[in-house]
C-alpha cells in the first residue's frame, strides 16, 4: 500500500495512481501522463485541490437547476386566478352601485360630475312668470350637497343643484340624498332687503313624457312637510306644508335681513313604485320683499 508523500493520503492504482487524490501532488514512479491536460503540481503549502474528473466539479451551494416550462406557468396560475377573482367581485359591486343608484329619474345612469345648472335640453314644463318684489333669484345659495346629474325620459341631462330654487322655474328642482331633516340652506342678498312673505314648492314638481309615457316625479320623490324660516335678527316663522305642486307662503312682519335661513323639520317617506326615488327636493324658494 502506498501514500502520499505530500498529505499522506492512500494512493490508488491504475490511472488514479498517477496523482493523490486528495491533493492531487504527482506521485514518484508513475508512469507519465499521456494528455496534455493532466493537472499540474500541487503546492506542497496549499490545501486546495485539483478536480481530476469532471464529475468530480462541485456546482455551488445555492445553485439549482431552473424550472421547466410547464412548472413556471403552474407557478403563475395561482395569481392569475386570484386577480381573476378580483376583477370579477370589483364588477359585481360596481354593477350593483348603478342598478340601486337614486341619481337618476330613469334607469339610465348618472354621467358626469356636480351639475352647477339645470337641465342641458328643454324641459316639457312651463316656467311660471316673474314674480313682483321677489328677491330670492338674487341670492346666492348654499345647503346639503346636491344629487349628481340625472338623465329624463327623453334621455337629456338634468342637473340638481342649489341654484335651480331660485331660477323661477318649478320643473327644476334642487334634490339631495335621502331624508333632509335637520338639514339648513341658507340664501344670501346682495344687500339687506326687508322680507313680507316667504314660501316654497315642496318638492319635485316636474312631469315629463317621451315615447307615449308621462311621469309625475312629485309623489314619487319624498316632500317637505314642515320648515323653519331663520332671519338675522333671530326670528324665526315656521310653516307648515301640504302636498301640492303650488308655491306655498307665509307672511313675515316686515323683518330686514340680509341672510333667510331655511331649517328642513319634517319630510314625508318616499313615493311608491319602482320609479320612487328616496330623495328630498324643493323645486321653487320665494322671498318677497317690500317694494
Amino acid at each position: 500500500m502506498n501514500f502520499c508523500a505530500s498529505c499522506g493520503a492512500r494512493l490508488g492504482t491504475g490511472r488514479t495512481g498517477r496523482f493523490c487524490t486528495r491533493c492531487g501532488a504527482p506521485v514518484p514512479g508513475a508512469s507519465p501522463a499521456t494528455s496534455a491536460g493532466a493537472p499540474p503540481a500541487a503546492d506542497p503549502g496549499s490545501t486546495s485541490r485539483y478536480p481530476l474528473f469532471a464529475d468530480e466539479v462541485v456546482e455551488p451551494a445555492d445553485w439549482a437547476p431552473p424550472p421547466a416550462a410547464g412548472e413556471s406557468r403552474t407557478a403563475r396560475r395561482p395569481v392569475l386566478w386570484l386577480g381573476a377573482l378580483v376583477l370579477a367581485l370589483l364588477t359585481a359591486v360596481a354593477t350593483g352601485v348603478w342598478l340601486t343608484s337614486d341619481d337618476d329619474e330613469t334607469p339610465v345612469a348618472a354621467t358626469g360630475a356636480e351639475d352647477p345648472g339645470g337641465s342641458d335640453g328643454p324641459d316639457p314644463s312651463p316656467s311660471e312668470p316673474p314674480r313682483a318684489d321677489d328677491v330670492s333669484g338674487t341670492a346666492r345659495v348654499s345647503g346639503p350637497r346636491p344629487l349628481p346629474p340625472g338623465r329624463d325620459l327623453a334621455g337629456r341631462r338634468v342637473g340638481y343643484a342649489l341654484a335651480n330654487m331660485v331660477d323661477g322655474d318649478p320643473a327644476t328642482a334642487f334634490r339631495t340624498a335621502g331624508d333632509a331633516s335637520g338639514k339648513p340652506l341658507t340664501f344670501t342678498l346682495p344687500e339687506p332687503a326687508v322680507i313680507r312673505e316667504v314660501g316654497l314648492i315642496n318638492g319635485y314638481a316636474k312631469s315629463d313624457s317621451a315615447r307615449g309615457r308621462t311621469v309625475d316625479w312629485y309623489p314619487l320623490n319624498r316632500r317637505i312637510t314642515r320648515v323653519q324660516w331663520i332671519f338675522d335678527d333671530g326670528s324665526t316663522v315656521t310653516q307648515d306644508l301640504r302636498m301640492g305642486t303650488d308655491l306655498q307662503t307665509v307672511a313675515v312682519e316686515g323683518v330686514r335681513t340680509r341672510s333667510v335661513g331655511l331649517r328642513i323639520l319634517t319630510v314625508s317617506p318616499p313615493g311608491t313604485g319602482p320609479l320612487r326615488k328616496n330623495v328630498t327636493a324643493i323645486s321653487e324658494v320665494l322671498l318677497r320683499a317690500s317694494s
